[in-house]
């Protein structure tokens, strides 16, 4: 010990104990003396852009500031994930998975958090996203011709709709004409067989929308040479397109 008692009762300083403690105390001073002296600087964040990121996919924000250094740790919230340091002075870290809200941007390193940036990042909701409008529609004049069983001659009539699609996009016959009677006839076997069909013609306005591949109707469609189909509650009509006007001013 540094202090000791004589046979008299008297303390004095040890001398030996006296120049260990003093050795003990320089060895500390000089010590914390170097670690204040090599110990990297503290890094510090001027600027993190961008301020604002969307919610639905991965984002890279960029962090402006000092003493960047390798083997840091951006925290965002509770999300974590290393900084990439791009220079001392430069840094950034993708971000991903983050739900809407404002978080704090701290940097961390292996012991513990260096610095924090209140309020740095806002992740913003992602409005769903607006379908877009259906094709125009324009009106067309669809002729066909159409061969069909006798019965089916007289069932036909003007202002007969399509009941497949809603009475606003329907297509509507606006004029037929007379029937005519075809008869064929097939021999087989020695014997004579003979089909009776009718032939009319019927005009159809038509709602048909222009897509990448012409025009359609009810998904189908709508071009010279196609088969096309009307039916009503009472009767079905399939013919080929003889012709096909559209309006394209409506």
């Amino acid at each position: 010990m540094a202090l000791q008692a004589d046979k008299a009762g008297r303390t004095h300083w040890n001398l030996l104990d006296t120049l260990g403690l003093v050795a003990l105390i320089v060895v500390a001073l000089a010590g914390y003396k170097a670690f204040v002296l090599f110990r990297p600087p503290l890094p510090s964040i001027r600027t993190v852009t961008p301020a604002q990121i969307p919610a639905d996919g991965p984002a890279t924000v960029s962090v402006t500031g000092a003493h960047f250094r390798p083997w840091l740790t951006v925290r965002i919230g509770t999300w974590t994930s290393p900084f990439v340091v791009i220079s001392p002075s430069q840094g950034e870290v993708r971000v991903t998975g983050l739900p809407p809200g404002h978080y704090d941007l701290a940097l961390v390193d292996e012991a513990q958090e260096l610095l924090r940036v209140r309020q740095a990042l806002t992740v913003v909701g992602v409005p769903p996203e607006t379908p877009a409008p259906p094709p125009p529609k324009r009106q067309a004049r669809v002729r066909l011709t159409v061969i069909a069983h006798p019965g089916l001659a007289d069932l036909p009539g003007v202002g007969d709709e399509d009941v497949r699609v809603d009475e606003d996009h329907a297509a509507r016959l606006v004029s037929r004409t007379d029937a005519q009677l075809l008869t064929t006839t097939t021999q087989f076997d020695g014997s004579t067989f003979a089909d009776t069909r009718v032939q009319f013609e019927v005009t159809l306005s038509v709602p048909v929308v222009l897509t990448p591949t012409g025009w359609q109707y009810a998904e189908r469609p709508v071009k010279v040479g196609a088969l096309f189909r009307f039916e009503t509650q009472t009767y079905v009509l399939e013919g080929w397109v003889l012709s096909l006007s559209v309006d394209e001013g409506k």
